[in-house]
């Protein structure tokens, strides 16, 4: 009996150890369960991630092959450098259309017209068998501006097209005038009334006619055709302040492989027909048919010899070109305004009468930017044109100025022999139409001189005009670097 107790209660107790034992396996095991899932769920997401990673790869790997990496190469405008870009990039053509930001009327004008262009060249480049990539068609439209006045402004497109069934890169020109005011393209018959059509016409044949490269065209059927006396044919214009230049891209009146071309156009050949001011042109004071010659003064001002040669040209209506000392300019400032007032202009013959061409470029440069500052001070213009002291130059000093330098076609020995009646008559027996005739206006012989002389030549039929009206009125487009000593009739 003591044994069946004894074996009870150790059983009992048995039994109570077993349970907790029990419980603790139930609870690794759920442990090891949960490890187990939590392993698994982590290779899981491991491979899924994995896979994922791996197919985002592969995608794209495979898209990278197909990938279109083209860029266009456009040049910047440097007065108007706020752009925008259209561009659509295929397989077998590319087309990139760079256009100008102006304001919020005009940029929707011009969105519209970039979009009518966008199309007008995807239906010009179905006309012919396009490559693929490398071998497309290729469209790169830049622009570039001129501000003809706070209303007005001449934008130009130039479009390089290279199609691999031409195997050449031509070049075609869109010319826009804007109304930047009112939101608005302003076309050539707005501009201009119908007697424009035959002055350009003729202005275009006969300079064409003449140039040796181009005569052996104008006798095409495209070249007649294309240079008749009609709108369509010259309304791709833009203006400067001086002229007005026609675009004609390649194929237009020329073959292709002859390229594009550009012809500026005077204005004084066409303002007579303009019914809108583009540009704010002023009529010329002087008659281009007629002789004409250019008095010009080294030296000045002086207010007792220059105001004498300033009251005799203004009782003709004459003008000159006076080229000044900078160290002169502000003891004379109402000198300098009057002959300003009378429509003479003022040429840089530097600060001190230094001979240039001993000179250092720095030297030159700050001889020049210091009477140009002056001059400015006191008329709000710089000098266009130079006149060096003693006619010295070398290509440092042409360099150094950056602009056109004037010489003369007679001289009158003033300087040397301070003669009012020799000066007289040197100017009246050499001048010839087109001189340009060297005084000095420090002088008081040379004052008496021309007191006599300027009402001779008038009746003798000269205009008195500028430096700068004598070559407009010969069509000469003064360049920076080079000496001009007259602008006779070709």
């Amino acid at each position: 009996m003591l044994q069946e107790n004894n074996t009870r209660k150790v059983g009992g107790v048995s039994s109570g150890k077993g349970r907790a034992l029990y419980i603790n396996r139930e609870k690794r095991k759920k442990r090891k369960k949960l490890i187990s899932k939590i392993i698994a769920w982590s290779v899981l997401i491991a491979m899924v991630a994995l896979i994922l990673f791996g197919i985002t790869k592969a995608f794209k790997f495979i898209t990278g092959l197909f990938k279109d990496d083209f860029e266009f190469s456009y040049a910047v405008c440097e007065n108007w450098p706020e752009h925008d870009t259209l561009s659509e990039v295929k397989k077998d053509y590319a087309i990139g259309i760079q256009y100008p930001i102006i304001n919020d009327k005009t940029d929707k004008v011009i969105k519209k017209d970039i979009e009518k262009m966008l199309k007008s060249f995807k239906d010009e480049i179905k006309q012919f068998e396009c490559g693929k990539k490398e071998n497309r068609a290729v469209y790169t439209t830049n622009y570039s501006i001129v501000k003809n006045s706070d209303i007005y402004i001449s934008l130009l497109y130039t479009v390089h097209r290279y199609n691999p069934a031409r195997e050449i890169d031509d070049t075609q020109y869109i010319a826009k005038i804007y109304d930047i005011a009112a939101g608005k393209e302003v076309s050539a018959e707005e501009i201009f009334d119908e007697g424009y059509t035959s002055v350009v016409s003729n202005y275009v044949v006969n300079a064409l006619e003449s140039d040796g490269k181009y005569v052996a065209e104008t006798a095409t059927k495209l070249f007649t055709e294309n240079t008749k006396a009609e709108f369509e044919n010259f309304s791709n214009i833009g203006f400067t302040d001086k002229s007005m230049t026609v675009y004609f891209s390649a194929g237009d009146i020329f073959p292709t492989d002859m390229g594009a071309l550009t012809l500026s156009i005077p204005m004084s050949k066409i303002y007579q027909n303009m019914k809108i001011n583009i540009n704010g042109y002023t009529a010329p004071l002087y008659d281009a048919d007629k002789p004409m010659i250019a008095l010009t003064f080294d030296d000045g001002p002086r207010t007792s010899t220059t105001s004498r040669i300033l009251d005799v040209l203004e009782s003709v209506g004459g003008r000159a070109t006076f080229f000044i000392l900078g160290e002169r300019v502000a003891a004379e400032k109402e000198m300098i305004i009057r002959g300003d007032q009378l429509g003479c202009e003022y040429g840089n013959h530097s600060w001190s009468h230094m001979n240039l061409s001993t000179a250092t470029e720095e030297e030159i440069l700050e001889q020049l930017n210091k009477t140009d500052d002056a001059l400015f001070s006191v008329i709000g213009k710089k000098s266009a044109l130079i006149r060096a002291p003693y006619a010295a130059t070398n290509e440092i000093v042409f360099k150094a100025a950056g602009r056109p330098f004037i010489g003369w076609a007679v001289d009158t020995m003033d300087w040397d022999t301070r003669n009012a009646e020799a000066i007289k008559n040197e100017i009246l027996s050499s001048a010839d139409d087109g001189d340009i005739i060297l005084l000095h206006d420090i002088y008081g012989d040379t004052a008496a001189a021309v007191e006599t002389a300027i009402p001779a030549l008038v009746e003798q039929g000269f205009q008195l005009v500028t430096v700068s009206e004598l070559m407009e009125a010969r069509d000469v487009t003064l360049t920076s670097g080079k000496v001009y000593y007259s602008a006779r009739k070709k």
